[in-house]
């Protein structure tokens, strides 16, 4: 059986023993914002060692390497989606990494490189002939790209319009990237309106 995870709880300075599933919990919460446990990322490789036949601690293990804030965990998640664990036919891999990566990291997601953008259409792109149904809720994360600003809302845009000129894009992905697009339609004539 594999060992539990030591780690040094960085609330309270004790050092504590992590079976799979706490210690992801325990990360999730701390590494995000916390100087000291985004220094202990490394522990990672350690933990992958030990719990990798499970799939669910997997899962768990893949979303915490997704929202490590910043830019550069944008090739970080490129370089997960070629990880053995990681299978792009898998709904599970595939919300566990790219969907915590495009929900809930921002600051990678939306880095001022549109880097997190083209990742997650060419995600996307691949998905949609794969699982479209997938593909759809992942193309979802560039909903809301009116919200944001101008630099950002060009750059989401190219991706949504690479999107939608992708070969054999499914109705269901279709649906999503045009209803994005044309909103920006919608934002701009409401604008136009609240100006006259």
């Amino acid at each position: 059986a594999p060992r539990p995870l030591r780690l040094v709880d960085p609330a309270s300075g004790q050092a504590v023993e992590l079976g799979p599933r706490q210690g992801l919990t325990h990360l999730v919460f701390t590494a995000v914002w916390c100087r000291p446990c985004v220094d202990e990322l490394p522990a990672l490789a350690d933990f992958e060692e030990r719990w990798r036949r499970d799939a669910l601690v997997m899962d768990k293990w893949f979303t915490i390497q997704a929202c490590v804030p910043g830019a550069g965990t944008v090739d970080r998640v490129r370089s997960l989606t070629a990880h053995p664990a990681f299978s792009i036919t898998n709904p599970n891999k595939v919300r566990s990494l790219l969907g915590a990566f495009s929900t809930l990291n921002p600051t990678a997601f939306h880095a001022r490189s549109g880097a997190g953008y083209q990742l997650h259409a060419e995600q996307v792109i691949a998905l949609n002939a794969l699982n479209p149904q997938v593909a759809a809720r992942m193309a979802a994360s560039f909903n809301a790209w009116t919200r944001y600003d101008p630099d950002r809302q060009r750059l989401m845009r190219a991706e949504l319009s690479r999107i939608a000129s992708a070969a054999g894009l499914s109705p269901d992905v279709s649906e999503i990237v045009h209803n994005a697009l044309d909103m920006g339609a919608v934002v701009a004539q409401a604008l136009s309106q609240l100006a006259d």
